[in-house]
């Protein structure tokens, strides 16, 4: 069970969050906040993945709207600021070839 259960409470939860472009691999583009947001009573780093499988460009840090309107969203993973060990995967979605 995953904290999220669509593109829309992701995008409600990050829309106007800025994140930065952190790498690429096999098609799946990785970005993290700049900043801790808050989830419930505590404060959180955030990793969201893209699938990126026409190799787009895009700027390196941009607001997480901007890249829901031109990828397919992968995963949401929360991280603990201080433990970047202990973290949990918040939204999956398998690859469908919508964007």
């Amino acid at each position: 069970m995953t904290y999220f259960k669509n593109r829309k409470e992701v995008n409600d939860f990050f829309k106007d969050e800025m994140f930065k472009f952190i790498f690429r691999s096999d098609g799946i583009l990785h970005f993290e906040t700049l900043e801790p947001i808050k989830l419930g009573d505590d404060y959180f780093d955030f990793r969201v993945t893209f699938f990126d499988k026409k190799l787009k460009d895009f700027f390196c840090y941009s607001k997480f709207s901007n890249w829901l309107k031109s990828y397919q969203l992968f995963e949401v993973i929360k991280y603990e600021t201080d433990n970047r060990e202990n973290r949990e995967v918040l939204f999956f979605q398998e690859y469908d070839g919508t964007i």
